[in-house]
């Protein structure tokens, strides 16, 4: 089967809870590096430097844990914004320049039999009496 799907509009809403859901998971993903090279870094700084800075280790630990959702929410913040802003310029193109066109094949439900290019079924000869001979 043979469908052609034409695509006129995104709703700009959606797109925003989407992409802010997207953004925000790999946001929270990046903080969480950020949190490990943080800790990471405050215990070679607690390690290196143990007179002069005391308590670096706890600070960047602290910081890094911090990181983690806020960097999440910036992110799905900053993409979700960029998302819709695409989206409002793929509406602004689709105006001017016609829909996005897809073109589906799809396979044909059980029973259905062969078909023709345009989808219309093929004429079977499944009986004797079709081939004109008694049966």
């Amino acid at each position: 089967m043979h469908a052609v799907i034409e695509v006129k509009r995104i709703d700009l809403w959606s797109l925003f809870k989407v992409g802010f859901l997207v953004y925000a998971a790999i946001g929270l993903i990046g903080g969480l590096f950020y949190a490990a090279i943080l800790l990471v870094a405050g215990g070679l700084g607690e390690f290196l430097f143990e007179e002069e800075a005391s308590g670096i280790g706890l600070f960047g630990g602290a910081l890094g844990v911090v990181m983690v959702p806020v960097l999440g929410f910036v992110y799905g913040a900053m993409g979700s914004v960029v998302a819709v802003i695409a989206g409002a310029l793929f509406n602004l193109a689709v105006r001017v320049g016609g829909g996005l066109k897809f073109d589906i094949d799809t396979p044909s439900p059980p029973g259905a039999g062969p078909q023709t290019e345009s989808g219309a079924p093929v004429a079977q000869l499944d009986r004797a009496s079709d081939y004109g001979s008694e049966g």
